[in-house]
């Protein structure tokens, strides 16, 4: 059996963890009350976890994958020895708490190069270093 250990990570919402690892390719469970993790031989370890990955989606030998909330409101992900060793480790969690980053600006923020009038939606101008404006309120579509 492989030993379980906790990484730390920065991502503090269930739902950016998800959208996360959605985009990198997993199917992840949530469980609110945390559920036991699979290991390699298919029973259950006494490790529980919040959001799982199961071990179907990393490979045959592996281990589940879960992130476990923290009391500080962050989740710490649990990892197994052997999937350390096969590229779940610390990069491959930074690689999950990258796109919750970008996640985070792109639905806070609004784009700098439109601004709203009413219901419509305008592109600013741009300037070209000649000094004539292009698309000088041109209009755009809402995404």
């Amino acid at each position: 059996m492989s030993k379980f250990s906790e990484t730390a990570t920065t991502v503090r919402s269930q739902v950016y963890l998800v959208a996360a690892l959605s985009e990198l390719g997993y199917k992840a469970e949530i469980h609110a009350d945390g559920a036991a993790l699979v290991g390699y031989e298919g029973r259950e370890r006494p490790e529980r976890a919040h959001v799982i990955i199961r071990r179907v989606q990393i490979g045959p030998a592996s281990n589940d994958i879960g992130f476990v909330r923290k009391p500080d409101g962050t989740f710490g992900a649990v990892l197994s020895e052997y999937d350390r060793a096969i590229g779940f480790d610390e990069k491959w969690v930074g690689r999950v708490q990258q796109p919750t980053r970008n996640n985070r600006r792109w639905r806070t923020r609004r784009p700098r190069d439109t601004y709203s009038v009413g219901a419509s939606s305008y592109k600013r101008p741009r300037v070209r270093r000649s000094g004539s404006s292009l698309l000088r309120g041109e209009r755009c579509n809402r995404n």
